[in-house]
């Protein structure tokens, strides 16, 4: 939300959201010629509905339910709940109506039905524009780890300086070697942040070529609606030394690249080949998940600010 929003989704002047005859967004779709309701529940169980666009042609139509609160909690579980509700919503309209436009948990318009038509009105090109964008395809992640860190024999066979500051600190005397040491430990950091830039780069290019459009994601992920719906609390928080704890949804070691996909049935396959030949690596696993709806590849509207990442 913000303070400059236009109608539909404005705040108050105390900066808190005016939630005056709120709509709890959960996704546009395109209505098509169904007329095909959602039996689903929302968040906190609340009844959901379908509100069509103003001009008349029920093109476009956003699914919704009625609020007057930002959904906030402190216990955990509540907030996991509602996650797990909300992209229950999404998936329905999936099945119903295609793939959709997907909006974040607690995205909520104010001034009732009519403001939510009225917007979608004025925001028709735009959202049909994205929505023939992601017709037909799935949003997928992945993630590479190394799991063990590069040997230094192997860099050493092969790098002369690596090679040389080995056989100084062999022939130093102990202070000399120590300080030695840690500038061989550096330049060998170095040469294993350069290897993994390297397989990132690799997968990244395979990969680009078979997919609609791809991501690059932060390698230190937060929580998600995917991981609501996929039955963890997390993915991976504040990374641990190098290969050698878990985070907390379990994976162990360092992260090397995280990617989303926006991709069809047909192209699944082939990335998934191509990730068992990565996987195949000693010291590397690789995680590929989905099908998601496309959180990471839908634009922000004017007003419907995303604070959390997709899944």
């Amino acid at each position: 939300m913000t303070d400059d929003a236009p109608a539909g989704f404005a705040a108050a002047e105390d900066g808190r959201p005016d939630l005056t005859d709120g709509r709890y967004l959960y996704s546009v779709v395109s209505l098509g010629d169904t007329d095909d309701e959602l039996q689903v529940t929302g968040v906190d169980d609340e009844p959901v509905t379908v509100v069509a666009d103003a001009d008349g042609g029920s093109t476009l139509g956003a699914i919704v339910h009625r609020c007057d609160a930002l959904y906030d909690a402190a216990d955990p579980r509540i907030v996991r709940q509602w996650l797990v509700q909300h992209q229950r919503v999404v998936d329905e309209a999936t099945e119903t109506f295609g793939t959709p436009i997907p909006f974040q948990f607690d995205t909520i318009v104010r001034g009732g039905d009519d403001a939510v038509a009225e917007w979608l009105a004025a925001e028709r090109d735009a959202l049909r524009t994205v929505l023939d964008d992601v017709a037909g395809a799935n949003e997928y992640r992945i993630e590479v780890r190394r799991t063990e860190p590069i040997p230094a024999d192997e860099f050493e066979a092969t790098d002369g300086e690596l090679a040389d500051l080995r056989n100084r600190i062999d022939d130093a005397t102990e202070g000399t070697a120590h300080l030695l040491e840690k500038q061989y430990e550096g330049k060998l950091s170095e040469r294993r942040r350069e290897r993994d830039r390297r397989l990132a780069s690799s997968v990244r290019e395979r990969i680009d070529g078979l997919v609609s459009r791809l991501e690059v994601l932060d390698r230190r992920p937060s929580v998600t609606l995917g991981d609501a719906r996929n039955g963890s609390d997390a993915e991976s928080g504040q990374s641990p030394g190098e290969g050698t704890a878990a985070d907390e949804d379990g994976e162990t070691g360092e992260p090397v690249c995280r990617f989303a996909l926006l991709a069809t049935d047909d192209a699944v396959d082939d990335v998934g080949s191509i990730l068992d030949t990565v996987a195949d690596r000693e010291g590397i696993t690789v995680r590929f998940t989905g099908p998601w709806p496309p959180y990471s590849f839908v634009p922000s509207f004017d007003g419907a600010d995303d604070e959390t990442e997709g899944p």
